[in-house]
């Protein structure tokens, strides 16, 4: 008989799940409403390994060969300390409970609850309570202006020729919903990004708004993927003629990276310089991604 593909660690993972998913259905059918959360507020290591779990699983069911390896290489942790929090052999640290907030991209919200209960239980030395606090420093507002790329379109939108602040227009020029139009307007209103002339009218500010690299990390990784997929829509999409893609593959010196990054950025801020000169009528969006193909002997 051919071995079990649920065998192994993944196996041991799998029942662990289940164990926890019964175990919650129980509490939550013996107590009143609320009681469920407020019982998970008070245990941290087991909210980490039931959001490990539960994370684990989805992309198991998204790409049924993505593995435990696999998923210990996206947190940045080892695969045997993973197979272990998985299991509740090992205890999270609020170090390590803060990196995994940060590899799965957790909102605010879910960042700053998961977060909150290792200050709560003092699990680190004191003073890891104010880290806690940073997510509260990037608002709900300037979370979605980051992580959602039609934010900063609306805004480039506002400069073009011909702009209507009206969101079932701005919906039909960036092919988003007239609702996320509607809540967008707000929001970049809310921040001063957009403001009424005297007759009315939506206009770009120039105003940006800056928040704490550490946290902004989070909406900046689901930033950055929105583009990969705005790129891809745009390769099958798009005629060739409104449309430039080019790569670079080549050997590289990695202690030069602090200067591929000024060559970067020199070249962005030139791009915007030319590109943005003249009559504006469409929104473009310029995406640039430096990134190691080789895996380095020592790379876990």
């Amino acid at each position: 008989m051919g071995r079990n593909k649920w065998s192994g660690p993944l196996q041991n993972v799998l029942q662990s799940t289940i164990a926890y998913d019964t175990h919650c259905l129980i509490v939550m059918n013996a107590q009143k409403p609320g009681q469920s959360a407020e019982f998970a507020k008070h245990d941290p290591q087991i909210a980490v390994q039931r959001l490990l779990n539960e994370r684990f699983l989805q992309m198991r069911m998204r790409n049924p060969g993505f593995s435990l390896r696999a998923f210990a290489r996206k947190l940045a942790i080892g695969s045997p300390a993973l197979s272990e929090i998985l299991n509740g052999k090992r205890s999270v640290s609020y170090k390590l409970a803060r990196r995994i907030a940060e590899q799965l991209c957790l909102d605010p919200e879910e960042a700053e609850m998961l977060l909150g209960m290792f200050a709560r239980r003092h699990l680190d030395p004191p003073g890891t309570e104010t880290a806690t606090l940073d997510y509260r420093q990037l608002t709900l507002d300037q979370f979605k202006i980051i992580s959602e790329w039609y934010h900063y379109a609306i805004v480039s939108l506002a400069e073009t020729e011909g702009f209507s602040d009206r969101p079932e227009w701005i919906a039909r020029r960036l092919n988003i919903k007239v609702q996320e139009a509607r809540t967008a307007l707000e929001r970049l209103e809310r921040l001063e990004m957009l403001e009424r002339d005297a007759r009315g009218r939506l206009r770009s500010t120039g105003l940006n708004f800056n928040s704490p690299d550490m946290i902004a990390n989070i909406p900046l990784r689901q930033a950055h993927a929105h583009n990969l997929e705005l790129a891809r829509e745009s390769l099958e999409n798009d005629d060739i003629s409104i449309r430039d893609f080019v790569a670079l593959t080549m050997p590289a010196d990695p202690d030069k990276l602090p200067e591929a990054r000024r060559l970067i950025r020199t070249f962005r801020d030139k791009m915007f310089k030319v590109f943005s000169n003249g009559k504006k009528r469409e929104v473009y969006k310029v995406c640039v991604q430096l990134f190691p193909l080789s895996n380095k002997e020592n790379r876990k």
